[in-house]
């Protein structure tokens, strides 16, 4: 394939005549192997036996002209050929793996956040975690640290994961799985951290509230629908929710433990009897 730099190896060609007229043949050839290899020319015999035939019959200025004029138009030339491309985005037609392997990249980050996902619904499904072992998992108060970071983390893998896209940059690609290397960091130290505190940095009600609310959670798992102790049970429960105002405590989270919505055990909103 014809090189985009053959149209100044004339222009080469005719500065190094120049130079041989004023410098002397014996000199350019020793001069230009070493610029032409610079710019990736190969320069036949031919070529170099004209240079070396020149005789000199044009003065020094002619030959610094026409010299610095080629150096100018060889290092423009050069620096166009550096594509803009490379710059920002993964060079995708050099290597045929890198396609497969930014693909794979972007999937790995999605599968990050869906495992991630998968951790919060084993957590949310467990009764004895979701309100006594690690309830600060979901403080709405602000006021715990490793609960802030991991929510925070898990917004911004939540945007990253919408974003992602096979032409995204090395750079955008990079930090899509510094994020989800992050979210899962943070996650571990959430975690970790509600683990250790469990129901310790609550208010006494609020604690004695979730308490009690697992163990009639547990209760409603082990109800039919026919249990006439059903009603006392969806009412305490519902007493022990209006308790609870420093982590998320509600109806929906009760009625979605696989046990109870199997056994069709809907709770009321409404505090009446008649509507239990």
């Amino acid at each position: 394939m014809t090189s985009r730099r053959e149209p100044y190896k004339a222009i080469l060609v005719e500065g190094a005549l120049a130079m041989g007229m004023s410098l002397g043949a014996s000199q350019v050839v020793r001069l230009l192997p070493a610029l032409s290899d610079s710019q990736g020319w190969d320069l036949d015999a031919e070529v170099l036996d004209r240079i070396v035939d020149v005789t000199s019959f044009a003065g020094v200025g002619l030959a610094v002209i026409v010299l610095v004029a080629t150096v100018l138009k060889l290092f423009m030339e050069s620096m166009s050929e550096v594509p803009a491309r490379s710059l920002t985005a993964v060079d995708r037609t050099s290597d045929p793996a890198v396609v497969p392997r930014v693909q794979e990249r972007i999937a790995a980050v999605h599968q990050a956040h869906d495992d991630l996902r998968a951790e919060w619904g084993r957590y949310a499904l467990n009764p004895q975690d979701w309100y006594l072992n690690k309830p600060v998992l979901r403080d709405i108060t602000g006021t715990v640290a490793p609960t802030v970071a991991y929510n925070r983390a898990m917004e911004a893998l939540d945007e990253v994961c919408a974003s992602l896209h096979p032409d995204m940059s090395e750079r955008e690609l990079a930090a899509a799985e510094e994020c989800a290397d992050a979210a899962w960091k943070r996650w571990y130290e959430a975690n970790d951290h509600a683990a250790a505190v469990g129901l310790d940095d609550r208010s006494p009600t609020e604690r004695a509230a979730l308490q009690r609310l697992a163990n009639l959670v547990e209760r409603l798992t082990l109800s039919s629908a026919n249990d006439p102790e059903l009603p006392m049970v969806k009412r305490e429960i519902e007493a022990c929710l209006e308790k609870i105002s420093t982590v998320t405590a509600n109806i929906a989270d009760i009625t979605a433990i696989p046990a109870i919505a199997a056994a069709g055990h809907y709770l009321s909103l409404d505090k009446s009897p008649s509507a239990i």
